[in-house]
């Protein structure tokens, strides 16, 4: 929804602007949220210190809960991140109490693929969250800016991922909103994982009326998207869904509305990515199809189960690399003034970060290769004696002369009773730098500057400002007053240019959309014609096809025909020709039929959906491999040679429940497959389906004594499970055979 004040494209359904506070849509009565919206905005800008201790620096992202700002934390002198929530989650009462509960268990999260939480506190009539402040980008901006990945590294990406979603799982914390978005990749090329807790703190209101969801449905697992109850299998879904789109560049299922979204993700199956990015290997393909399986049953039961997987086959994929950030698209300088009560650390303290800043700067750590050429470094100040700190280690003080390698580094300068500048430098050539300090007043100055920020369709387009790179959309900059020549330019579509005039305090959104240059053409025909052609599973048109005008070079190519056998072909097209594809296509003269007791049972053939029962279809000659699922049942799989008419009726059996009854002495909590089932529990029965199960047991008054026990569990038996938490003893007997089997469990790290 359009701001008419400020022109900001909202969220739909939202009520207020996320930029300005302006009401949106319908008046109303109530005028109080947005003033308390507008004030809030102005205590939260650039440059105050909020409650004598938060310095805000810069304003790093919008959302429909509110804003993220990056700030100092002046007690502990730390760079942090805050999450300011709107007024309308502010003034909710029971919201608030639900966030409280949330970070209780979200700051139990220790581990370094996690970002940390810290607290909730309150502004005047404002609550922010403060977390921990990571340095780099968002994965959807990696995907933004790199399109698919390379196998090696996504699988160091999932990895990572995987070892800080076990570590939440383990302690009974479900993600809900696992996206690109949420998932940090700092400067070191390591993932962060953020935001623990926020989706469910939001799903028992009914602040979605407002233009928010619980969870984003691109990302969705079926039963999530819903409503129904949700466990941890909605992030291994979730998970799924991410790594598709790092494997292909895409979706696995696109719409024009949320709902359309979410249906597919319930009603359809994915496409399969090897179809779409054949460089990936057979095991990876399957690893992402067995995450997406709409049956709970089917998927992975945990993601320690992805993770051992993962380990198994990625020994012999290269280029497991990490994946860096992008280093900074502009230099910023931040301006902030330096509290009169600091004052520098002891000789020793200087000489130690001396010597950290030469172990970790480039070049500094050992391993092979050539040692870069140390490049000339040269500062000076007006006044001098300003500390010089490079990559938060302390060099010196103005003016100073040193010699450091190449590369991306972040230099501030300090001198008390000044206002310090800190900036990003890329490092390729001798340096020399004069600044002039400027006195700290009482007052912070803000800078006259506007905010620029250029979106383009599609996104990673490159943005040069004065005929200079300034990084790629999507791209935010506060600039001065003035007028600049904008230039876009992406491979594969046509530049666009424009000059534009900013006036400070100003907000300039622009969009563009920037149309594709075909650069290769291609001619499709087939025997007989009328044939339907799809592109990476899109649909083309039929044939014969005279010109396709296409903006990529590689990619897969159907030729099917109702009632004829269907061809594949592998494009490596050329540039500046005619590329030519003929399909002689093979009239299907044998008929297949397959029933199911119950009908209704999805047909699958090479993972792909192509009916449900009762199945009729004419098919060609060959080998098939028919896979029948259904909700709740075991799947049934036929190979058949097909080599004259097939008919085939399958019996589907339903799945079983098995009783199990767990005693603990003396109390604990009990998970089953990481998903919460009994608390300070003494005796616990319930019961379960059929299948390898997980039981966990958690000492509720210290959470690191924890054991978990791994049964296989078949139909038709009773179980009872003997926990003793002091020493780890478990007594496992099966009640139906009468085995009996005493395991000595050991503490999980």
């Amino acid at each position: 929804m359009k701001c008419e004040k400020c022109s900001f494209e909202n969220p739909p359904n939202s009520a207020f602007c996320s930029r300005c506070g302006t009401q949106l849509g319908k008046p109303t009565a109530d005028t109080a949220t947005t003033q308390a919206y507008i004030k809030a905005a102005s205590r939260f800008s650039v440059g105050n210190i909020l409650d004598e201790r938060y310095q805000i620096i810069e304003e790093l992202g919008r959302g429909g809960m509110g804003r993220v700002y990056k700030a100092v934390d002046l007690e502990i002198n730390e760079k942090v991140a805050l999450k300011v929530l709107n007024p309308e989650i502010s003034s909710d009462r029971k919201t608030i109490e639900r966030f409280r509960n949330e970070l209780k268990f979200a700051r139990k999260i220790r581990h370094k693929n996690v970002c940390q939480m810290y607290d909730l506190n309150k502004s005047e009539e404002t609550y922010f969250i403060t977390m921990e402040y990571v340095s780099g980008e968002d994965l959807k901006s990696t995907i933004n800016r790199l399109g698919r990945l390379s196998e090696g590294k996504i699988l160091v990406i999932a990895k990572q991922i995987c070892k800080g979603l076990a570590e939440a799982h383990h302690i009974g914390v479900i993600h809900r909103d696992l996206k690109p978005q949420n998932i940090m990749i700092d400067r070191a090329g390591d993932v962060r994982i953020m935001d623990f807790g926020i989706a469910r703190t939001l799903q028992p209101t009914g602040l979605t009326e407002t233009g928010m969801m619980v969870g984003t449905p691109d990302y969705m697992s079926p039963e999530q998207a819903l409503g129904e109850k949700i466990d941890h299998l909605t992030d291994v879904y979730s998970l799924g869904v991410i790594l598709f789109e790092l494997a292909t560049g895409t979706l696995p299922f696109t719409g024009e509305t949320a709902v359309s979204v979410a249906l597919k993700h319930k009603t359809e199956p994915p496409p399969r990515p090897r179809n779409i990015n054949p460089g990936i290997s057979i095991e990876f393909d399957a690893l992402i199809l067995k995450c997406l399986e709409k049956d709970r049953g089917k998927r992975y039961q945990s993601v320690d189960e992805i993770l051992t997987h993962i380990i198994s086959f990625d020994k012999g994929v290269p280029s497991t690399e990490k994946v860096v950030p992008d280093k900074p698209s502009s230099v910023t300088i931040v301006r902030r003034r330096v509290p009169k009560t600091a004052v520098w650390g002891p000789v020793a303290l200087i000489a130690l970060a001396v010597i950290g800043y030469l172990l970790i700067r480039p070049g500094g750590g050992g391993g092979g290769g050539a040692e870069p050429q140390d490049l000339k470094f040269s500062l000076q100040s007006d006044p001098s004696g300003a500390s010089v700190f490079l990559n938060e280690s302390e060099l010196g003080t103005t003016p100073l002369n040193d010699s450091i390698p190449p590369g991306n580094y972040i230099l501030r300068l300090e001198k008390e009773g000044f206002v310090s500048i800190e900036e990003s430098i890329a490092l390729d050539s001798d340096y020399e730098q004069f600044f002039s300090l400027q006195p700290a007043e009482d007052d912070v100055v803000i800078p006259e500057t506007a905010n620029l920020e250029i979106n383009s369709l599609p996104a990673g387009a490159q943005v040069i400002i004065d005929g200079e790179d300034k990084g790629i959309t999507p791209f935010a900059q506060e600039v001065a007053a003035g007028t600049y020549k904008i230039v876009l330019r992406r491979a594969g579509f046509r530049e666009r240019s424009e000059e534009l005039t900013v006036v400070a305090g100003e907000t300039y959104p622009i969009e563009y959309t920037l149309e594709a240059v075909p650069a290769f053409h291609l001619q499709v025909t087939s025997e007989p014609s009328e044939a339907r052609v799809y592109l990476d599973g899109r649909f083309q048109g039929r044939t014969p096809i005279a010109d396709l005008e296409l903006t990529q070079r590689t990619g897969y190519l159907r030729v099917r025909k109702d009632g004829w056998s269907y061809k594949d072909f592998q494009l490596n097209l050329q540039e500046d020709t005619l590329n030519k594809v003929h399909a002689a296509l093979q009239r299907a003269e044998l008929s297949v039929k397959i029933d199911s007791n119950p009908q209704g049972a999805a047909v699958f053939e090479d993972n792909d959906q192509i009916g449900v029962t009762p199945f009729e279809q004419m098919m060609g000659p060959g080998q098939y491999t028919f896979v029948i699922k259904k909700d709740g049942y075991r799947e049934k799989r036929i190979s058949v040679d097909l080599r004259q008419a097939y008919q085939e009726s399958v019996v589907l059996e339903q799945l079983q429940k098995v009783k199990v009854r767990i005693q603990i002495r003396p109390v604990a909590n009990v998970l089953i497959d990481n998903v919460m089932a009994g608390e300070a529990t003494t005796v616990l029965p319930t019961e379960i389906d059929e299948g390898r199960h997980t039981f966990t047991f958690v000492s509720p008054e210290d959470s690191s004594v924890r054991y978990s026990l791994p049964l296989d569990l078949k139909p038709n038996e009773e179980w009872e499970i003997r926990m003793f938490m002091n020493d780890g003893r478990c007594i496992v007997i099966n009640l139906t055979t009468g085995a009996k089997e005493e395991r000595q469990l050991r503490i999980q790290k």
